[in-house]
Formats: C-alpha cells, structure tokens, sequence
C-alpha cells in the first residue's frame, strides 16, 4: 500500500497526529533531527540491512544522522528553475529572479514550492543570506520579497507543477530536480536549471516510525532498495540522484552524464537544517506569504 503526501509539513502533522499503519515514510533528510526529537521515529534493524554497505560515504557520515541509525537514503536532488524554453529570452535561465522577481510576460504563469525549507531557503540564498539563517532581519526580507513576488505568480505547488509545466500552464516553476525532468518527459521544451546564486541539495530518506506494525519488513524492504541494480532501476525512472555509486555503471550514459542531475562541484549546492525555534520562524514567514 503506497500513500504520497504534498509537503514535509503534512507528512509531520500527519505522524504527529498519532499511530499510522505505514512501515516506511520518506521525509526530506534535514527533518529527521525533528522526527527524532519528537519521538516520531525508531532505530532500523541494520542486522536485516546488510545492503548499508553499498551507500557512498557521504550518505554515512552526515549530520543528520550519522551512522544512518535512523535513517537510509532512497534518492537525491537539488532545487532548481524548471521552464519552457520557447517561452522565456533567449531559451535560458540562470537566476532565481526569473521566479522570485517575474517580469513581462511570464507574469501570472509561475509557481513556487509549496514547501518551506525549500521556498525559504531558496530565497535567502537569492538574497545572498546563509541558507541557513534564522535572523529576524534576513527573514523580514524574505517575506518582503515573496510578497511583492506574489502578484507574478500562478499558485504555490508541490504536486501539480509537474503535469501544468509540461501542460504549458505554467512556463517557470521552482521545482525539485528529478520532477522537472519528468515533465520533461512528457513536453521536450521543458528544461531545469540551477541557478547561478547558487541552490539547496536535498536527500529524501526512509524511516520507519514509532510503533509500525512490521519493522522487520520495514528493513528488508530497505536493503532491498539499496540493491545495485534496484538502485539504477529507481534512478532511471525518477531522474534522481542514487546514493550508491555500484548502481551508476547500470545507468544511462545520458543520465549520468548530465550535470543538471549529478552537478559538478563547481555548482554551490548547500543542505540545511530546520529544528526547534528556527522551524518555527520559518514556519511563521512562510504562512505570511503563503496562507
């Protein structure tokens, strides 16, 4: 049984609300401090999950979960620009102005993320913060300016913008990585760019909450999808990043090869962190902008 949710938010809420029956759910990494803190999640059975070995080890040794107690990655990715190439200046994007300043035409057919690590981080970096900052001042900003963006923009989305940018409803999007290359999929004009200020890399994991009714299960499942080939599987229809390099050999040498899913490091890529107070100054400028 598969069940997806619209935002790290309500996947929280959800599990906050009491006992579920799922075995897995996969968060974004930077909220497993959370998860851990509100006893949200459990220990894995790393004696069913000899297939850890496999994970590269910048995925081991992290600090949201060292030694993956807790957690194991399932795909990685980055924030970024999806757009219409035949409807934007000289079919490119570089900046983030082109979704937090919208201008012209494009006015009225942009979406942002309708998630708040992602929305907020992304524009403290447009502004030139630490994406990590919880400063009044630099918060102020953001929300000044996501409020002066809002006359440009179509909705804020995290799970239609896929099919409306392939649709043409919308022409920019800020949107995840491997979603913009499935709309991709379906209009050829579609493209993802990281912007030059710099973007967010994220990793979405698998836990397994407190009290799931099969944690054995739970485990191997895991250690099933940390298989090579699985891997490669998953990465090939997702368009996402694996975190294990034996699956690479496995994968189109396009996809491998694309900088716009394995970026290189030249690409300022940064992972943040939201726990205790500054999850709730986040939480307070994104519902002033988007609620």
């Amino acid at each position: 049984n598969y069940d997806v949710y619209s935002s790290n938010e309500d996947l929280l809420a959800k599990l906050r609300a009491g006992p579920t029956d799922y075995d897995i759910v996969v968060p974004t990494s930077w909220f497993v401090p959370t998860y851990r803190s509100l006893g949200l999640i459990e220990p894995l059975r790393q004696d069913l999950i000899p297939n850890l070995t496999n994970l590269d080890r910048e995925f081991v040794e992290t600090d949201y979960d060292p030694g993956n107690r807790y957690s194991v990655p399932w795909q990685w990715g980055t924030v970024g620009v999806g757009f219409n190439r035949t409807r934007v200046p000289g079919g490119r994007i570089d900046s983030w102005a082109s979704v937090f300043e919208p201008a012209g035409a494009a006015r009225g057919r942009v979406s942002l993320l309708r998630e708040v690590t992602d929305l907020i981080g992304c524009v403290l970096i447009y502004l030139g913060k630490s994406p990590n900052s919880s400063k009044d001042g630099d918060l102020a900003e953001v929300v000044k300016l996501l409020r002066s963006a809002r006359p440009g923009l179509k909705k804020f989305s995290t799970d239609t913008y896929i099919d409306e940018l392939a649709a043409g409803e919308t022409w920019l999007a800020q949107g995840w990585s491997g979603d913009v290359f499935q709309a991709q999929d379906q209009n050829p004009d579609v493209r993802y760019a990281i912007p030059k200020e710099g973007s967010l890399r994220f990793v979405d994991v698998m836990c397994v909450p407190k009290g799931a009714p099969h944690p054995g299960n739970a485990a191997r499942f895991i250690n099933y999808v940390l298989h090579p080939k699985v891997q490669a599987r998953i990465s090939k229809y997702v368009s996402y990043g694996t975190p294990v390099s034996l699956a690479k050999p496995l994968l189109p040498s396009r996809q491998l090869g694309d900088p716009a899913i394995y970026p290189p490091s030249s690409i300022k890529l940064s992972i943040v962190t939201v726990t205790g107070q500054k999850l709730r100054k986040w939480q307070a400028a994104f519902d002033q902008v988007v609620t």
